[in-house]
This record gives structure tokens, C-alpha cells and sequence, in this order.
């Protein structure tokens, strides 16, 4: 498989987990696929979300909610807040999850959202021209010298 990772173009890795996948004997190794394809930081982001979310349904079916779960919960770090994962989380924690399972999920979606909406703020002395560019910033900046002269009163 290692062959086939450095081989295969990072816009084609996702159809090869998925034959990986639909040609593995059994549960343990069908397992080992997703996380190696999820973990291994080959796949865009936007595919391993895909991934995630598979790998949690396959979880969901195989009963297995805490593992499922967790899957969503690791998925969470890699995603914006406007991802399908949001809404497969969402719907899965109304069917399996209580009160505070859900109350989680909406307290990591909230710690993502602020992340992903920080903005860089741009101080004042950042924008203002260094001391001993004052020609250069008279003509950047368009004031007039007559103004500085004013203000250097």
C-alpha cells in the first residue's frame, strides 16, 4: 500500500482508499484503511471529511456508537463549521446521543466557528510609515507636507 501512496496523484487518493476499502476481508482491516487514509494527511481535506464520515457511518452500522462518535469528534478539527459533516453529527447525536452528547457537539462546533472567524485586526502602527521615510510616506499616503508641518507643531 505504501507503493500504491507515493504512486498515486493526491487528486486520485481518495478512489484508491475507496478500493482499498471494498476489497478488505473484514472489519479490523476495513478499520486500519480508514484510519491510515484519515490520519496520514495524504488526502485534501475535503476528501479525509468524506473519509470521516464514512468511517462513522460504517461505525453507526456495526452498532458501534462511542466509536462513532469519537470519529465525528476528531473530524471536527479538521472542518469549517459549514461542512456536511456538521449536519451528519447533528442528526447522529439526535438519534443516539442525551442531552450532554449533544450539548458537546454544539460546544466544539461553536470553538470551530470562532476559530475558523478570527480575523486579523491591523493595529495603527502597523500602518503608519516609518520615521525616516517621511518623503515617501507624504507621497503614499497623500498628505500634503503642509499638514505635517501642522501636526509636527
Amino acid at each position: 500500500m505504501s507503493v500504491y501512496d507515493q504512486a498515486v496523484p493526491p487528486n486520485e487518493k481518495l478512489n484508491m482508499y475507496e478500493i482499498y476499502i471494498a476489497r478488505a476481508d473484514g472489519v479490523p482491516k476495513t478499520r486500519e484503511i480508514y484510519e491510515q487514509a484519515i490520519v496520514s494527511g495524504g488526502l485534501p481535506e475535503k476528501d479525509a471529511i468524506k473519509m470521516c464520515i464514512k468511517y462513522a457511518e460504517l461505525e453507526h452500522s456495526l452498532g458501534e456508537i462511542d466509536r462513532a462518535r469519537k470519529i465525528y469528534i476528531y473530524a471536527s478539527c479538521l472542518t469549517d463549521p459549514h461542512s456536511d459533516l456538521w449536519i451528519n453529527w447533528h442528526a447522529f447525536e439526535v438519534q443516539h446521543g442525551n442531552e450532554d452528547t449533544f450539548r458537546d457537539m454544539l460546544r466544539i462546533k461553536r470553538s470551530v466557528n470562532a476559530r475558523h472567524s478570527q480575523t486579523r485586526v491591523m493595529l495603527p502602527e502597523c500602518m503608519m510609515p516609518k520615521a525616516n521615510d517621511d518623503a515617501t510616506a507624504v507621497d503614499e499616503l497623500g498628505i500634503a507636507e503642509d499638514e505635517i508641518a501642522a501636526l509636527q507643531v
